[in-house]
Parts: C-alpha cells; sequence; structure tokens
C-alpha cells in the first residue's frame, strides 16, 4: 500500500513494481494529469495556430497547473512547449506591429522604443529577439530614406531644391545612421532634384527677361554662365535649351516675323492667317458654358469658328483692348492635348481677352497660352501701327553695316583677345548664335582668324 501524493488516498503498489523516484501517484490521478496535459498542450496550440499564446493565457495555465498540483513530468513539458510559444507570439506580433506602422507612415524612433520596451517585459530571449530587431533596423532605415526622399519632393514643388536643403538631408541620415548603401536613392534622388533646380532657375532667367522685355542677350549670357557654374549634364541641359528656342521664336513674333499658316475657311484676298489652334471658349452665363472650336488669327482678325452649332465670332484688332494669361478652375473638362483627350479639372491655363466693343471677349482655353498672347499682341499692334515691321533681318542674318562700324570703332580695329591689328580681323559673336546669340554691338567682338578658330563656338 501506498498513498497518492495528489489526492492522498491508499492504493496498492503490486509486488514487484518498479519504484519511482518521483511523487507516488495512483492511477486514478495518473490518468486525470494525463488528460489535463493533454488538454493543454492541444490548447495551447490551437491558440497559437489562431493568433498567438497570450500573456493572460500563460498566466491562467500556470495558475491550474499549481492548483491541481501537476507533477513535474506532466507539467513541465507543457510550460516549455508554453514559454516557446509565447515568445513566438511575442515576436510575431512585433513584427505585426512593425509592419503595420510602416505601411502608415514609417517606423519612428518612439515605435523602436515600444517594441524594445515589450520584448523586456515578456522577458524574451537575445535569440528570439534578433528577427525582430533586425526587422526594426531595416524598416527605421527605409523609413527615414522615404522621409528624406519625400521632403526632397516637397522642397522641391516649393519651388526647388538648395544646398542647405542637401545639407539637412545628409546631417539626418548621418543622425541616424543611415548605411552607406542605404543613402544610394536619397543622394541620387537630392543629386537629381539640385540639378532640375538648377536648370530651372536658369530657365527662369530667361522667362524673367522675356515677361519684362529686358535685354534678352544679357538674359542668354547669364543663362549659359549659370548652366555651366553649376556643372549641369547635357542630357539635363535639354529642357532649359528648348526652351531658349521656343523664346526665340516668341521673341521673333514680337518684332513682327509672324509665320503664314494655310487654313480651311476663305479669307479675303489680301488676308492670310498667321496661326490656327483648337479653343473651348467660355461662355460667360451664370452656369459656364464651354463652346468647342478653333481660334484663327490673321493680319486684319481673329475668328472663332464653333465646332457645333451658333457660336461663332470674329473680332477686329482694331477692338482688342488686352491679351493676358490666367487661370480658370473646371471639373472634368475634356480637352485635346498633344493630340490626345484629357480629362481635366481644378485650376488650367487660360487666354484672356478683353475687346472694346463686338464679340469675342472672355476666356479661352487652348494649348499653348503664351505663344497665343505673344502672336496676338503682335498682330494687335500691328494693326494699331504700333509696330512697324523691318525687313532687313538685324538680328539673326548678316551682321549690319552699321553695328561692324560701332564694334570696329568700339575696339579700335584690334583683336579683343591679342592685340592683333591687322588684316586678318573678323567679327565674333560673344554667344554664338548656335546658342541664342544675335547681332548686336554688345554680342560683338573683334577677334583675329587665330583667337577665332581657338574660341570656336563657346561662350
Amino acid at each position: 500500500m501506498a498513498v497518492c501524493t495528489s489526492c492522498q488516498n491508499y492504493y496498492i503498489v503490486w509486488l514487484g513494481a518498479t519504484k519511482s523516484s518521483g511523487p507516488q501517484i495512483c492511477s486514478s490521478c495518473n490518468t486525470r494529469f494525463l488528460g489535463l496535459q493533454q488538454y493543454t498542450a492541444t490548447t495551447i496550440e490551437q491558440a497559437f495556430a489562431r493568433g498567438g499564446v497570450s500573456y493572460e493565457m500563460e498566466q491562467a495555465i500556470c495558475t491550474r497547473f499549481n492548483v491541481e498540483r501537476m507533477p513535474k513530468e506532466f507539467g513541465v513539458p507543457v510550460i516549455n512547449r508554453l514559454v516557446y510559444l509565447r515568445r513566438v507570439t511575442e515576436v510575431n506580433a512585433a513584427i505585426s506591429y512593425l509592419e503595420a506602422e510602416f505601411k502608415k507612415g514609417g517606423v519612428s524612433v518612439q515605435v523602436g522604443q515600444e517594441i524594445h520596451a515589450r520584448l523586456n517585459k515578456f522577458q524574451v530571449p537575445e535569440e528570439f529577439q534578433r528577427p525582430v530587431l533586425d526587422r526594426l533596423a531595416r524598416l527605421r532605415t527605409q523609413t527615414e530614406v522615404n522621409a528624406a526622399i519625400s521632403y526632397l519632393e516637397a522642397e522641391f514643388k516649393k519651388g526647388g531644391v538648395s544646398v542647405q536643403v542637401g545639407q539637412e538631408i545628409h546631417a539626418r541620415l548621418n543622425k541616424f545612421q543611415v548605411p552607406e548603401k542605404s543613402q544610394r536613392p536619397v543622394r541620387d534622388r537630392l543629386a537629381r532634384l539640385r540639378t532640375q533646380t538648377e536648370v530651372n532657375a536658369a530657365i527662369a532667367i530667361l522667362n524673367t527677361a522675356f515677361e519684362n522685355e529686358e535685354d534678352f542677350t544679357q538674359a542668354v549670357q547669364n543663362f549659359w554662365g549659370h548652366l555651366h557654374a553649376h556643372s549641369v549634364p547635357e542630357d539635363l541641359k535639354k529642357p532649359a535649351i528648348d526652351r531658349l528656342a521656343y523664346l526665340r521664336r516668341l521673341l521673333e513674333i514680337r518684332t513682327g516675323k509672324l509665320p503664314v499658316v494655310d487654313v480651311d475657311i476663305h479669307l479675303d484676298s489680301d488676308e492670310y492667317a498667321h496661326f490656327e489652334c483648337w479653343a473651348i471658349y467660355i461662355k460667360p452665363t451664370k452656369s459656364m458654358k464651354f463652346v468647342d472650336g478653333t481660334l484663327i488669327g490673321t493680319n486684319k482678325k481673329c475668328y472663332f469658328i464653333a465646332d457645333n452649332g451658333p457660336g461663332s465670332m470674329t473680332m477686329d484688332w482694331n477692338n482688342v483692348v488686352e491679351v493676358f494669361q490666367d487661370e480658370v478652375d473646371v471639373d472634368g473638362l475634356d480637352v485635346p492635348i498633344n493630340g490626345k483627350h484629357l480629362t481635366v479639372s481644378g485650376p488650367v491655363p487660360a487666354l484672356s481677352i478683353r475687346v472694346s466693343r463686338g464679340t469675342g471677349g472672355g476666356d479661352y482655353l487652348v494649348e499653348d497660352p503664351l505663344y497665343l498672347k505673344t502672336m496676338m499682341d503682335t498682330l494687335v499692334r500691328l494693326w494699331k501701327r504700333q509696330l512697324v515691321i523691318y525687313r532687313e533681318n538685324k538680328d539673326y542674318g548678316p551682321v549690319p553695316d552699321h553695328v561692324k562700324a560701332a564694334v570696329f570703332q568700339r575696339d579700335g580695329g584690334k583683336c579683343a583677345q591679342c592685340g592683333y591689328e591687322g588684316e586678318y580681323i573678323e567679327y565674333d559673336h560673344r554667344i554664338p548664335r548656335s546658342k541664342g546669340g544675335i547681332n548686336t554691338v554688345d554680342n560683338i567682338q573683334l577677334l583675329c582668324r587665330k583667337c577665332n578658330l581657338k574660341k570656336s563656338n563657346r561662350l
């Protein structure tokens, strides 16, 4: 006979049975403990499969084992499995929390501190923490990289990425110890936006000179100087060079050198067209009404030909008081741009025309308001005799004699670089014609043949 250490009841021990070194347990208690062990183990596995073993479950199981006086040989395997799954649960929860925070906008320093505190609170061993800490480090790095790129993009939209902004970015990356390899996308984007900022600044030099009708020759010189000073690569210069060519065309239009285009409408025998483009006329009514059509400008009038039904108008240039660029708010308007029909909403560029009498005044949506404004301004000035066309190609043809004489007198008949004085003297454009230079006294100098060949088309 022996006493069960669990229920304190006597039970029979058969002769010859091996005596256990642990607690003496009767068969009834043995069956009960075995059932509790199996039930608890199954419950733990099911809870883990559903999402994890909670701290509360861990405490409840430990409490029940103490109340039931669960023998070690039954309880320890379950507790060991319980502790392992609790640690894995905390690791998975920490990684899931990190991923969720990253998707929301990024893993901040505070989130990292929360993760460390939680792992320490539940006494997660270092070997279990490693995947969490590795993921934390990667997401923190990516968060700082994304934040740096977003900051660069926002600054660029505000007006450009300055040298100071670049310094702030470098300081922030170093502060948060972002690895050199991970910094590469930020540095590449910074370099690109810094260059684009300088390209935009060069374009702004041209735009300002054009809008204010300042000395464009000086503006072109400043334009090239700015690009060279900031070492803008050739492939990134293209938008700036395209803008220069575009403004050069507009300057020619300003001087009265208007293109002549063929149109399908019937014109007077002494009337010829200078532009034709699609336009959407915004009819000034209580509810905004859009009329699709075509704008045609001739040496006599401006015609708006509606695509369908009534709405066509004719403007005499003598009645046009002002032409200016404006913005109009639209909501889901279909407009043709670069040969494609696009739906636009919000403020869009528009051409506004004010007339003293007659029809045609109002706002027009066109593809290039600045081009049309320049064309219309020139046609109005020509009609009102405010502009006289000089047939001599003073800016871009051969250097006029009066310009040659002024340059020769200014330079004293000598090479401006080496001082040579003789028969091999040539007239050189300081800003080459290929880069926007024109035939003005300020842009032309005397050079000997040797110096001229050496200079070539450089500034």
